[in-house]
């Protein structure tokens, strides 16, 4: 079984703590206010995801991450924005293993 690890903090002020695999799989992301949008996971990890195209919330809102196939929706903070997409935490990171686990074996089997 795949099994994903912390990695040490890289140099240069980068604060991610999980590695991350890019999986190019759909996702749902549901804001504070309940309305549903469609967007692709380009990257995820035990502690988040990059969702594409940009969430249109603030950095510093809440979202649920909802991932058809994958029975548990994750409670996520928004972190980030750039030009390829918001940067999203998540605020339970054993669910958030079990999820980007699921998600990398879907991508290797092509979604």
């Amino acid at each position: 079984m795949t099994e994903l690890k912390e990695a040490a903090p890289p140099p240069g002020g980068e604060r991610r703590r999980f590695a991350r695999t890019w999986v190019g799989l759909p996702v749902t992301i549901m804001l504070a206010d309940g309305s549903p949008v469609e967007h692709t996971a380009i990257n995820v990890s035990a502690g988040g995801l990059l969702a594409s195209p940009v969430v249109a919330s603030t950095e510093g809102g809440t979202c649920t991450v909802l991932v058809t196939g994958f029975d548990t929706p994750l409670e996520a903070r928004i972190v980030s924005h750039r030009t390829s997409g918001t940067g999203l935490a998540f605020d339970d990171t054993v669910t958030g293993e079990a999820l980007a686990l699921w998600m990398v074996e879907r991508a290797i089997r092509g979604g």
